[in-house]
């Protein structure tokens, strides 16, 4: 079992009237199911990346490349999920815009912000090697 920490007053201050909405509680009680695994699948991340002394150094993403699926990207690499994931311990699993705009995530090429899905910056001429031929 998994020690739950204890919150603090403000946590507290924040959350008890939340608990007090029965919109609020009836949200929770329809997503427990999905709240839950998003809860422990952050707890796994945290513990992960805790274990390393130097997260963007020494963390290595699990691979999780299903045989025949596509690639986010040419360039994408495995270094990339870790990176991400270092992102989403740090920001969030919503905080997009904070992992794209963070200079100390060293992804492989600069993130675009647009939502094109390719990379952005004058490494990112298609072909994956950085080298701005195309």
């Amino acid at each position: 079992r998994l020690p739950v920490p204890e919150p603090t007053a403000e946590e507290l201050a924040y959350i008890q009237p939340l608990l007090a909405d029965t919109a609020f509680t009836e949200r929770l009680r329809r997503n427990r199911a999905r709240l839950l695994g998003q809860l422990v699948s952050m707890r796994r991340l945290a513990n992960s990346i805790a274990r390393c002394l130097s997260p963007l150094d020494d963390f290595c993403a699990p691979a999780l490349r299903v045989p025949g699926s596509k690639d986010v990207a040419p360039w994408w690499t495995r270094r990339d999920d870790a990176v991400l994931l270092v992102g989403v311990y740090k920001h969030g699993s919503r905080g997009v815009e904070e992992i794209i705009a963070d200079s100390h995530l060293p992804f492989s090429q600069p993130l675009a912000t647009g939502g094109s899905g390719e990379a952005g910056g004058s490494k990112g001429d298609g072909d994956g090697d950085g080298d701005g031929d195309g």
